[in-house]
């Protein structure tokens, strides 16, 4: 995957902070994982308004974008 600007470039950072715990079991907080969690959500949620622009996540982008 080619991330685009924004949100999506994130995942790179996200996929190597991923590794780490996985493969070489680096510690990481309750918060950091949350944190990390919503940001992985929210480059699904990007990746998939841009793909899809009848989703929901289309959707919700759209309405916050007419409400600002």
């Amino acid at each position: 995957m080619q991330p685009h600007d924004g949100i999506e470039a994130e995942l790179p950072r996200l996929l190597e902070s991923v590794d780490l715990v996985k493969f070489a079991g680096a510690d990481v907080t309750r918060d950091e994982a949350r944190e990390a969690g919503l940001a992985i959500r929210a480059i699904v949620d990007h990746v998939e308004a841009r793909l899809n622009p009848e989703s929901e996540p289309a959707k919700r982008a759209a309405m916050r974008e007419r409400a600002a």
